[in-house]
């Protein structure tokens, strides 16, 4: 129970069961980063997925992981928390409509949960649901987090219920109305999670959600929590708190508050007395202080939730939140609350954030559980050390007050519906024109916006009016915002991408990537093995045929295909594709379609493999070769 040596991976967390793919993904987070977005559907299609860092290498495997699964995944993130990535991949394009960037119902909050939830289907048409509750967003932060994994189960002791209404309530707070297709999609999965019932993992033995903040503003959150007087023992993990939350909860003899050493200064002696306080040691940590992320503050920073909470503290280190409460009045019984919610004021009266509470034997389920190694094990008590909080210095606080005034603004100009108005200039060349009304910026700020297909000096002064001159396909609906306020040791620089409506003379940017991708017959080769062998690996089989395959493609086109190719490498996997799921075949079709609609690259695709096509869907699917013309010009 929550042992430091367990390491489970958000792609392992996503991959579909056996026997399994997914219908429908909606996620939740407070920062997104759109490389880290790329993961789901490569966990999706994949059955070996690597880490993001590596997925430049295979261009061909994740355009086809993108295409057949971004559509019913669906991102509901912070507006203005999308991270500036440090370079622009044309794959991004195809993540544009799943991103959607929403505001809480109170004005006063932030949206902060981390949640996945997953609907897979069998062949037969049965579903089984899957939620993801943990501490981390959707990032490549460096941190200790927490993720709990709960699947569906009729006989499983927890409601979806609470699940539903969150999902449910998620489109209500996009800034702007989602698409129709997408609204529905969402809402269906909320319905299907109403009817779920889910297992808690052991040794735990009952469980319950807890969304907060759907309503607005709750003042009587922290109710759901027992009081003081009713716990035994405490153990409580935050990276960011608020003294009033901290003497609230601090219940029992012994009580232990792990967090980061800026927070318990910011807290303070005072605010921190009667707690054990912990930090982890520095070996835990080492290492990622330094590592590189694409963080929404410069200083691999994070955005604030409150005055004295998250803004300007690290975004690496420790990053869970969860308190273990052993209770008094119930034999042997212990309380686990894990989830987005630090403990804070603001993320339990005003946030909106997604917790679980779960219960299980104290033996198993309680602090010394956690704390002391066990079965082999790591303990919490060997990654911490004790910490003596002190006064934090001038600078730090007002760091804090400048990244909460640059917030604020971001999330204003994303909120003022900025647009983008594009005019052809040519067949090469179409102006870009920011049509925004700018909301007043802190005094003193300096404001910089740039397209992010452009490089950074081309950023301008932020204004109504605004122009760039660009190629087609670098029009985009991102806007880097960049923003610098204060001075010496107290100086802030946030940067974000707020997301632009695009109207006017706009070309099709999806296609435009599939002809700069595929612009060799090798490469077109190499894609259409790809798209029709992928899916017949079930988790955890090997992969060696498919990279096998693939080998036999390398170097070819370059000379000629050869008259084998079609036998050897193509007729195969095309003929286990036709016999297998038809909605699949549906996907692929749709795939290929759009790879036919462009002459640039029909003209790559080898004549006999598109008369083979067309005759293996006339036999096993005539629909969906019907659809597939269709979709033809």
């Amino acid at each position: 129970m929550l042992d430091p040596g367990i390491q489970t991976v958000l792609a392992d967390a996503l991959r579909p069961p056996e026997g399994t793919r997914v219908d429908q993904a909606v996620a939740t987070t407070y920062s997104l980063n759109l490389t880290a977005m790329l993961l789901a559907p490569l966990a999706f299609a994949l059955a070996d997925p690597e880490g993001a860092e590596d997925l430049h290498r295979d261009p061909f495997a994740l355009l086809d992981a993108v295409q057949r699964h971004i559509g019913h995944t669906t991102v509901f993130v912070q507006a203005g928390g999308i991270a500036v990535p440090r370079s622009h991949s044309r794959i991004f394009t195809f993540l544009e409509d799943s991103v959607v960037p929403v505001e809480p119902p109170s004005d006063q909050g932030v949206f902060h949960p981390k949640v996945w939830a997953v609907r897979f289907v069998h062949d037969d048409g049965t579903h089984r649901h899957r939620l993801l509750i943990g501490s981390r967003n959707l990032t490549l932060d460096d941190s200790w987090d927490t993720l709990l994994v709960l699947d569906e189960d009729p006989d499983g002791p927890v409601d979806g219920g609470p699940a539903a209404d969150f999902v449910a309530a998620l489109p209500g707070m996009a800034l702007d109305e989602m698409p129709g297709e997408r609204r529905s999609a969402v809402l269906a999965l909320a319905d299907s999670l109403r009817h779920a019932r889910f297992a808690v993992p052991a040794p735990f033995t009952d469980g319950r959600l807890l969304p907060l903040g759907l309503a607005g503003e709750n003042g009587h959150a922290l109710d759901e929590l027992p009081s003081a007087h009713r716990v035994r023992r405490t153990l409580a993990i935050t990276p960011f708190a608020t003294a009033d939350v901290i003497v609230r909860l601090r219940g029992g003899t012994e009580p232990l508050l792990l967090s980061r050493p800026e927070q318990l200064d910011l807290l303070g002696p005072a605010g921190c007395e009667g707690w054990d306080t912990r930090v982890l040691h520095d070996d835990m940590t080492s290492g990622l202080e330094d590592a590189p992320a694409d963080g929404v503050l410069e200083g691999e920073t994070e955005q604030s939730e409150a005055p004295d909470s998250e803004s300007s503290l690290r975004s690496t280190g420790l990053h869970a939140k969860t308190v273990v409460m052993d209770l008094l009045g119930q034999r042997e019984r212990s309380l686990v609350v894990t989830g987005s919610a630090n403990l804070s004021r603001p993320a339990w009266t005003r946030n909106v954030e997604f917790n679980a509470v779960l219960q299980g034997p104290t033996r198993t389920c309680g602090v010394a559980a956690a704390l002391e190694p066990r079965d082999g094990g790591v303990g919490l008590d060997q990654v911490m050390t004790r910490y003596a909080p002190a006064e934090p210095d001038a600078d730090l606080r007002a760091q804090i007050a400048g990244s909460l005034e640059l917030e604020r603004f971001h999330r204003a100009v994303a909120a003022a519906s900025p647009t983008l108005v594009v005019t052809a200039q040519g067949e090469d060349e179409v102006r870009g024109e920011l049509a925004v009304v700018v909301p007043q910026a802190p005094e003193g700020a300096v404001t910089t916006a740039r397209l992010l297909t452009l490089q950074a000096d081309a950023a301008v002064p932020l204004a109504d009016g605004t122009a760039w001159t660009v190629a087609p396909k670098n029009v985009t609906p991102f806007l880097v915002l960049e923003n610098r306020l204060g001075s010496g040791e107290a100086k802030v620089t946030r940067r974000c991408l707020v997301t632009l409506r695009l109207e006017g003379d706009l070309t099709d940017r999806r296609q435009a990537y599939l002809e700069e991708l595929l612009d060799s017959e090798s490469a077109v080769l190499r894609y259409l093995a790809l798209l029709l062998g992928i899916d017949e690996h079930a988790p955890g089989e090997d992969l060696a045929a498919e990279a096998e395959a693939l080998e036999q493609l390398d170097g070819l086109g370059e000379g000629g295909h050869g008259g084998a190719w079609t036998d050897v490498v193509l007729f195969e996997p095309l003929m286990r594709a036709s016999v297998g799921d038809v909605d699949a075949l549906a996907a692929v079709a749709g795939q290929v379609a759009a790879l036919r609609r462009s002459e640039k690259v029909r003209a790559l695709i080898p004549a006999e493999f598109e008369q083979m096509w067309d005759t293996v869907l006339s036999v096993v699917a005539p629909d969906v070769l019907a659809l597939s013309r269709e979709e033809r010009p």
